[in-house]
């Protein structure tokens, strides 16, 4: 509820700003339409590719601040496959970096943190919280690769981590 309040609040804000004070309540609407739709969500280049390398090595779990349709999406977008199992925000009760969400995750999944690599996009979401509970963070961003900023790895994509991984022979 929350986060639809958010959204319904930024998406007329937004319109305001655009000029669209009169259909502000339908462009908003037709944003978080469009949002919602899956047409819009494909793998990253490279996904495919990288998955397939890493899930032939290792157990691969998800741990998303996302919806609970994320497993519907990953299906439709044909990468489900390579994970063990599948965890949305929405459905554990709470987002990173809040500690619950990775109690809940470990509880659940039966992985052991301090045996395991936490691969994310958000510094604070994903390094920050999966290093709290002994997680190894990886970083895959462009932003904080160029500014040299992070204190974990980073890579610019997933080719990158991709690259390092069949070079390294390393399978994290």
């Amino acid at each position: 509820e929350q986060k639809a309040s958010f959204f319904d609040q930024f998406n007329v804000t937004l319109a305001n700003a655009l000029g669209l004070e009169s259909c502000a309540d339908q462009f908003n609407e037709k944003l978080q339409a469009h949002i919602r739709s899956h047409r819009r969500w494909v793998p990253k280049p490279g996904a495919h590719e990288l998955l397939k390398e890493l899930s032939t090595h290792k157990k691969l779990y998800i741990l998303a601040n996302w919806a609970s349709c994320l497993d519907e999406l990953l299906e439709e977008m044909g990468i489900a496959h390579y994970f063990e199992a599948i965890y949305a925000s929405e459905t554990l009760g709470a987002e990173k970096p809040d500690p619950n969400i990775f109690k809940r995750f470990i509880e659940l999944s039966g992985v052991n943190p301090e045996r395991a690599v936490y691969v994310g996009n958000e510094y604070r979401a994903d390094v920050v919280g999966s290093r709290a509970h002994g997680f190894f963070p990886i970083l895959i961003n462009p932003f904080w690769a160029e500014t040299g900023g992070a204190d974990c790895q980073v890579f610019v994509s997933l080719q990158g981590l991709h690259d390092d991984v069949v070079r390294s022979k390393k399978g994290l």
